[in-house]
């Protein structure tokens, strides 16, 4: 879900910068399939060889995760505020 919150910030930064695009939902579920996958892979990878890394692995994939979803949240309420106050909008 964090993986789905993300798409959707960055969605933001592009809606707002090319507001006539056409929305293509291939980015949410590539994003979303490839994050969920290197986490199966990885949870994978340290049951196999030790059950004491896989709680390590786990939460330094979290760790990322949410300091990704921190930076494009982030990023893009600073770029919608910038572009949306900005003279000529309303």
């Amino acid at each position: 879900m964090l993986w789905l919150n993300i798409a959707m910030a960055v969605d933001l930064i592009v809606m707002i910068k090319y507001p006539f695009r056409p929305k293509s939902v291939t980015f949410y579920v590539l994003l979303t399939f490839t994050s969920s996958f290197v986490v199966a892979v990885l949870n994978g990878f340290a049951y196999r060889n030790d059950y004491k890394l896989r709680p390590k692995i786990l939460s330094i994939w979290l760790m990322f995760t949410i300091l990704v979803y921190m930076v494009a949240a982030t990023t893009s309420i600073i770029y919608a505020i910038k572009k949306l106050r900005r003279p000529g909008i309303s």
